[in-house]
This record gives C-alpha cells, structure tokens and sequence, in this order.
C-alpha cells in the first residue's frame, strides 16, 4: 500500500495539489519547530491545523463511500481518532 494515497494532497495524481499540500505541511511542520523551540508547553495548540486535512478529508471519504462497508471501517476510524486528538490538542491550553 502506497502510503501517500492516504495524504491529502497526495491521493489524486495533481501536481498543483500535491505543490499545495507540501507547502501546507511545511508550513505547519516549520511553525510548530519554532514554537517547540521557543515554548515546548504550547507545542499542542500547533497539532489541529496540522491534523485539519485529515479530518476533513476523512470525513469526505466516509460521505462518498457510505456504501462500501470496509472504506467506512478504514476511513471512519482514524477520522474519530484524528477528530480526539485534534480536540484534546486544542483544548488542552
């Protein structure tokens, strides 16, 4: 299994998606660097927006394959468990 077929911004063969979504995870990657580095107790707050896309995209998935019962499983899962953490980051400060 090609494990960028699970990334947004990977899944589909575009090129502009895939620009997009590097410079999205760089972006984020680089800013939570600097925050560790500057205040590790506030490294949380920087994981929702890196989580976003999965959650939103997981959740696209479960939506269009609603009637294929093992996508729900594999989709639906990380999605809750990305949608915990993603809460659990954020409200912890």
């Amino acid at each position: 299994m090609d494990i960028f077929s699970k990334v947004p911004g990977f899944r589909s063969e575009n090129q502009t998606k895939k620009i997009v979504a590097i410079i999205y995870y760089l972006f984020f990657i680089g800013n939570m660097t600097v925050i560790a580095m500057s205040s590790p107790e506030s490294v949380l707050i920087t994981i929702p927006p890196i989580i976003l896309p999965f959650t939103v995209f997981g959740l696209v998935d479960i939506k269009e394959n609603i009637k294929n019962k093992k996508l729900i499983v594999n989709t639906i899962l990380p999605t809750i468990l990305l949608s915990i953490i993603t809460f659990l980051a954020y409200y912890q400060h």
